[in-house]
């Protein structure tokens, strides 16, 4: 059946066709919206191109220059000259008849400069002791000079410092001190030090006049005498005082023999009230008929501390009967102590008694 000019006509895909367009109308249309998506797809490829272009063309000279850059830069940054610093110690050469008194430097710090290479060969025990010749005995200002270092070849130095110092010197003198031993310490309890003997007990010292004149006695190195008990013999060195070392020296001696004699300490005790017995021979008077008056005596002890602290109720004062006494007479007796240890001294008080018969 025709349809009018109203009627509707499907397309090709099964859809009604709105009598506004024809088909080609419709895939142009659609062609137009498409326009922008392929513009935004384009642009990588793009840059992909200019990349490719920029490493890839002429591609080994690229890489040729950029190794010769490379190598370049390295040249130049090794080659420059690096700064160490450095110790070296210094010797001094000195006259015999003066003597130097102003304080020594015994190290100087360098500072070299030299290639990285050579820094990073370079040994400090390469370098010599700096030697300074002071033998004219010529006090003043001293100043290092640069062809006093002996440096390894690649090296430079650039400074000493510090770069100066300063000379003083003295006359030298002599003369005898006597040696004054240090001890420390106490001998074991119940002994003393009886007597100390250096020897020599003189010594020669030499130095710096004014240093010399000060000093009226030398010491020895502390001798210690804790626990000593017997006498002994020791030798020991001598100990400068520190605000003259370096100033005088010991003439042709380091050490002294110390003789160290150690007796046992003497001590005084009192046993008080010790009884007077009689005592009587074979054919004297019968003790028993006697009495003494006072009938006990006090007795002082003297000897050894340990001796007499070990006595205990051991001492008998005695008064001795003889064949006058049987005329019953009373007379002065003289007081006797018995078992007195060897080497300790009695004292009797009173040291006189009466001595009477019974009645």
């Amino acid at each position: 059946m025709n349809g009018g000019a109203g009627s509707q006509r499907p397309d090709s895909g099964g859809r009604p066709n709105s009598g506004g367009g024809s088909g080609e109308e419709q895939t142009a249309a659609e062609s137009g919206a498409m326009q922008p998506t392929t513009g935004m797809t384009r642009w990588p490829r793009r840059l992909m191109q200019w990349l490719n272009r920029l490493f890839l063309h002429n591609g080994l000279l690229k890489l040729v220059s950029l190794v010769l850059a490379i190598a370049l830069f390295f040249m130049v940054n090794t080659n420059k000259d690096v700064i160490i610093g450095v110790n070296i110690g210094v010797s001094y050469e000195l006259p015999r008849d003066r003597i130097m008194i102003s304080k020594r430097v015994d190290r100087v710090g360098l500072t070299l400069k030299g290639s990285p290479n050579r820094i990073r060969r370079f040994d400090e025990r390469e370098l010599d002791r700096i030697v300074v010749d002071l033998t004219d005995g010529s006090s003043g200002l001293h100043t290092f000079s640069k062809d006093q270092v002996r440096l390894p070849d690649g090296l430079t130095l650039l400074s000493i410092n510090p770069p100066t110092i300063d000379i003083v010197f003295e006359p030298m003198a002599e003369k005898t001190v006597p040696v004054i031993v240090r001890t420390a310490g106490d001998p074991a309890r119940g002994y003393q030090v009886a007597q100390i003997t250096p020897n020599p007990p003189q010594v020669a010292i030499r130095g710096a006049q004014s240093v010399v004149r000060l000093v009226d006695k030398v010491p020895t190195r502390e001798l210690r005498l804790d626990d000593r008990k017997s006498s002994f013999t020791v030798s020991i060195p001598i100990e400068l005082p520190r605000n003259t070392q370096g100033g005088i020296e010991v003439v042709d001696r380091q050490s002294i023999e110390i003789s160290v004699r150690i007796i046992e300490q003497p001590a005084t005790r009192t046993v008080r009230n010790v009884p007077v017995q009689v005592v009587a021979g074979e054919r004297e008077p019968t003790p028993g008929r006697y009495v003494t008056d006072p009938s006990t005596v006090d007795v002082v002890l003297h000897g050894p501390l340990l001796t007499i602290e070990a006595l205990e109720g051991e001492l008998l004062a005695e008064v001795r009967l003889y064949a006058e006494d049987a005329a019953g007479r009373a007379r002065q007796a003289a007081v006797q102590v018995a078992n007195v240890p060897a080497g300790v001294g009695i004292e009797v008080k009173p040291a006189l008694v009466t001595l009477r018969p019974i009645r």
